[in-house]
């Protein structure tokens, strides 16, 4: 879906002429705040802070953030791990409504969860990726880096793929954690580019 150009549209209302009456200035004032609107909502530009807890509506996605919340939260109550995959054309929220349901959540505060983010295209292969995972996992759950720095020279997808089952469980069987940082929630953005190394990415998904 082509995004919506309301770039010029803003600035033409930010040409007119300053010297108008105060009435027809703040209806100026009033459409470029419309048009600011319009643009976020057309191009799904929600994004929610999982820091501080702050959300912001998103239209029009309320089943699926239901689903999305259903997922979370019956997995959570449950003590299980489960995989959820969002797919959709680029720019119609997937992001956005994942974000707004972990923020949601977090700000009703009836679940403990840390969330773990990442961003495929970020990263070259799914060796770099896996590595990156196992830093970052330890890192937050632990509070510090790794005492030795993984090399994909010492490892290949199957062997590293278990490290990370290792700490996964090494971080779920410790009661401080459970207690403290809560349930883990791992997020991989843009997971589609790891399409072209199939094999690799379904040992880690394993």
């Amino acid at each position: 879906m082509p995004k919506l150009d309301t770039q010029s549209l803003t600035q033409s209302v930010s040409n007119s002429d300053d010297r108008m009456p105060q009435e027809s200035r703040e209806l100026k004032q009033r459409a470029k705040h419309m048009l600011k609107l319009l643009n976020e909502e057309f191009n799904c530009h929600h994004e929610a802070n999982l820091e501080t807890g702050e959300t912001n509506k998103i239209y029009n996605r309320e089943d699926e953030h239901e689903q999305i919340k259903k997922f979370l939260v019956t997995n959570m109550e449950k003590g299980k791990s489960g995989l959820m995959y969002l797919c959709g054309h680029p720019g119609t929220g997937k992001t956005s409504s994942l974000n707004y349901v972990l923020s949601e959540l977090k700000q009703q505060g009836n679940y403990l969860f840390r969330p773990v983010l990442f961003n495929a295209m970020t990263f070259t292969d799914v060796m770099s990726f896996m590595i990156v995972l196992y830093e970052r996992l330890h890192e937050t759950f632990f509070g510090e880096e790794t005492s030795r720095k993984i090399s994909r020279h010492d490892h290949d997808a199957e062997s590293l793929a278990l490290l990370i089952e290792k700490l996964l469980k090494k971080i779920s069987d410790n009661k401080k954690f459970k207690k403290d940082l809560g349930h883990k929630i791992i997020v991989i953005d843009e997971v589609d580019t790891f399409t072209t190394q199939e094999r690799q990415f379904t040992t880690l998904i394993q």
